[in-house]
């Protein structure tokens, strides 16, 4: 008999294995990573891992903790591609995790699919993923790679997607801004770029508001914050930090912190008159925009004084 590996491609059971675990994985991995952010590119890293691997699967042992253990290197190889991500999870809290999923064995198949099946994100919550991933880059060149590894397959979803008209064109958009910051690296127009996405996004979640579908505010919140946080204040950050003394840049971000203000007190009025079941995902997004909002509200009013005291 020959020990030569089996070449014949993964198994049906395999496959079957592998896609009904789809949701299971996607928590475990982002338990690891300590949020969602990446956990659907780790994902696919994963899955790809797995299928290399399918001949060595024993039937006889449990699917779970054995994918769990290839999902954990992969975590790890995204997380040194990410090192100098300050949202990156602590090591010590990354190895505290990871050691209990991985050790745990049969628990981690019982916790974890005793949870609410989580439905693998949908074209809008990858587009921001990605989006997320180009600007935060540091470097031409891994922005280059970062979008030529997901934009057909992204641009494939998309084009295939049966969503609603509001949707599609975030979408869209999201599509399109992926592929200029793939060849641009400027925070005040990314700032900028972004709070036009921010602004889709809101009217989005004012129109589920007055339709009373609170799942999908949750949703768009989700994604919002992340927009405000990491697209928006970051590139502010981005900014603040370089020192650039250019007149016409600051002026133009000084209209994003003017948006992000708008957005802000926008977002506090709907939370007051909505219901409670949507209530909160307003306030968790008004908290997100409030941070360059408040420091231009107050730069606002130290102009108005001291106009005031001119004589």
């Amino acid at each position: 008999m020959s020990d030569a590996p089996d070449r014949s491609g993964p198994s049906p059971e395999f496959l079957l294995l592998l896609t009904s675990h789809q949701s299971t994985l996607y928590a475990a991995i982002s338990a690891m990573l300590g949020g969602v952010h990446g956990a659907q590119v780790v994902l696919q890293e994963t899955n790809v891992a797995l299928l290399e691997k399918a001949g060595e699967f024993d039937a006889a042992r449990l699917f779970v903790p054995w994918a769990v253990s290839f999902a954990r290197f992969q975590v790890l190889a995204w997380r040194k591609r990410q090192a100098r991500d300050r949202l990156v999870l602590d090591d010590e809290l990354f190895a505290a995790i990871a050691d209990r999923l991985v050790a745990a064995g049969l628990g981690v198949y019982f916790v974890l699919s005793s949870q609410p099946a989580r439905a693998t994100p949908g074209p809008v919550d990858q587009l921001i993923d990605w989006n997320i991933d180009l600007t935060q880059a540091q470097s031409p060149d891994e922005r280059a790679r970062i979008h030529s590894e997901r934009a057909i397959a992204l641009q494939g979803k998309l084009d295939r997607a049966k969503l609603p008209t509001q949707e599609r064109e975030l979408a869209k958009t999201l599509m399109e801004n992926g592929n200029w910051l793939a060849e641009h690296s400027d925070p005040v127009a990314e700032s900028s770029r972004f709070s036009d996405i921010a602004d889709m996004m809101l009217a989005q979640m004012e129109s589920a508001t007055n339709a009373n579908d609170a799942r999908q505010v949750a949703r768009l919140t989700d994604g919002y914050c992340r927009i405000a946080k990491l697209g928006i204040e970051a590139n502010i950050e981005r900014e603040l930090e370089s020192g650039a003394a250019d007149d016409e840049r600051k002026e133009r971000l000084g209209r994003c912190m003017k948006r992000d203000a708008d957005r802000a007190e926008k977002l506090t009025s709907l939370a007051e008159r909505s219901p409670d079941e949507c209530r909160k995902h307003f306030r968790r997004a008004s908290k997100s925009s409030s941070k360059y909002g408040k420091r231009n509200r107050d730069s606002e009013h130290r102009d108005t004084e001291n106009r005031n005291a001119e004589p």
